[in-house]
């Protein structure tokens, strides 16, 4: 799809405790006619946990005029993270919950973290997929600018709806314990502990930009 915007129409829901704080927007996704073609709630619950702040979020998405595709690249479509721009590329690490991770091949982590920094600090952050979320995702986490996140790929049918739930842990300093990512997992999508086994990976490199042709004179 190309012209399309996606355009918040009002705040359904807004609550603040001394404990958390939630908020629900009603979103349209729209065509190049302003029409919309998906009709979204997004949710955010926000909270103390872990040492830092954990984001639940989850959004339920509506196809009231056709059959709708989500699809895209795990680049450029899907629930990301993307820290300050400012960061140090050359600090960036992304960790899997797998011992060999091919993250440009493999699908369906039940998370990925990511620690970069920022002004000198280090900070963390993993984001994870519920168990009711569409399979074969797959995830983007090796760019050195920090964006990562989950590419889902799913199909709506007319009038039906899909919801997708993640949920964010972000921290100040290095990647909780396994124990503790896994505890919180569990808790948002039930289940046993998905890890034991935790590996590391320096980020990728930027591409280097492609050499200009030049015709020689002679």
């Amino acid at each position: 799809m190309t012209g399309g915007e996606q355009v918040t129409q009002k705040i359904l829901k807004q609550e603040a405790s001394a404990d958390q704080a939630t908020f629900t927007a009603l979103v349209h996704w729209n065509d190049a006619a302003k029409a919309a073609f998906i009709i979204e709630e997004r949710t955010f619950v926000v909270r103390r946990a872990a040492g830092g702040t954990l984001i639940d979020f989850s959004s339920t998405l509506s196809a009231p005029r056709g059959e709708v595709k989500l699809n895209g690249d795990p680049e450029h479509a899907g629930i990301h993270y993307r820290p300050a721009g400012e960061l140090d590329k050359s600090k960036t690490r992304y960790h899997f919950p797998v011992e060999k991770p091919a993250p440009h091949k493999d699908t369906d982590y039940p998370w990925v973290g990511e620690t970069y920094t920022l002004d000198g600090t280090a900070y963390s952050v993993v984001e994870m997929s519920h168990v009711q979320n569409p399979t074969g995702t797959r995830w983007s986490a090796y760019r050195d600018y920090g964006r990562f996140g989950a590419f889902p790929v799913a199909e709506i049918k007319q009038g039906g709806s899909l919801t997708f739930r993640y949920r964010f842990l972000i921290v100040k300093g290095e990647l909780p314990g396994a124990e503790t990512i896994n505890s919180l997992y569990s808790q948002f999508a039930g289940g046993n502990a998905p890890a034991s086994k935790v590996t590391t990976l320096p980020a990728e490199g930027s591409k280097p930009a492609a050499a200009k042709k030049t015709d020689a004179k002679k």
